[in-house]
Formats: structure tokens, sequence, C-alpha cells
């Protein structure tokens, strides 16, 4: 999975290069940006396995390491459709 490339703020360039952040996503069914869920001020990943388990990435800021190791936050989310 790769970030969305950064904006530039340049009219004529106002992508940047995408970044990779991690490969086998594909155990998720769903994979989301929610934000800042652990209040540190660094955006996270949120994804949900097959048996409905949620899994936090969180946000580092650190370029070679955006995110740090996954944490199991709950169980049970297989009944939703859409986690928004």
């Amino acid at each position: 999975m790769a970030l969305p490339p950064p904006g530039t703020g340049a009219a004529t360039k106002p992508l940047g290069a995408r970044s990779k952040i991690g490969t086998s996503w594909g155990i998720y069914n769903t994979v989301m940006g929610i934000g800042d869920l652990t209040g540190d001020g660094k955006p996270d990943l949120l994804g949900r396995d097959s048996q409905g388990g949620l899994w936090l990435y969180p946000g580092t800021d650190a370029a070679t390491k955006p995110l740090g190791a996954r944490i199991k936050i709950a169980t049970s989310w297989g009944i939703y459709n859409t986690l928004l």
C-alpha cells in the first residue's frame, strides 16, 4: 500500500512522489485513514480483518517507517458492512 502523494503547492506539479508504507495489506477487508486516534498529533491507519478484529497502525512521522507496529484494539466488528 502506498500513501497518496503529498501536495507540493505548485500548480505545474501539484503532487510529489508517493510513499510505500507496507506490504501484505490483503489480510484486511477494510483499511482506512482515521486521523489521529492516538492523540499524538500524527495520522493513524485502521484495518479490519476477516474475523472482525480492528488493528491500529499508529503514525510515526518518520519517512523511512511511517507506521508503527500494529495493535489489536477491538474484536467483533465483522457484523458491520461499512466503517466510516
